[in-house]
């Protein structure tokens, strides 16, 4: 389990796993491509993807937990999330957060 953004056949953005903070990545069904990834993270103001990884957004997380349900206390675990990318490498400049792409 991981917080995951899932791109679905429509090119809409959800998060689903909020509550698991071991992993982040961005799914989307086989048929997509990075590029139409990142069409939808844009459309959804979530994220971009550049040079084959997918960048998302700290803000963008935070809201997508609020419309999934996430209390209070999800937003310390995000936070230490966030502090081990940045200890990792995985943050850029700007908050947001590396991830994985994968089609499933």
């Amino acid at each position: 389990m991981l917080v995951q953004l899932t791109v679905d056949e429509h090119g809409g953005v959800r998060l689903v796993d909020w509550d698991t903070f071991t992993a982040f990545a961005v799914h989307a069904p086989i048929g997509h491509d990075v590029e139409s990834v990142g069409k939808a993270l844009e459309a959804d103001a979530a994220g971009e993807v550049e040079d084959g990884r997918a960048w998302i957004s700290a803000d963008a997380v935070a809201r997508l937990a609020g419309e999934a349900g996430a209390g209070d206390d999800w937003q310390s675990g995000f936070e230490a999330m966030v502090e081990y990318a940045r200890l990792k490498g995985w943050l850029r400049e700007d908050g947001a957060i590396r991830a994985h792409i994968e089609f499933d």
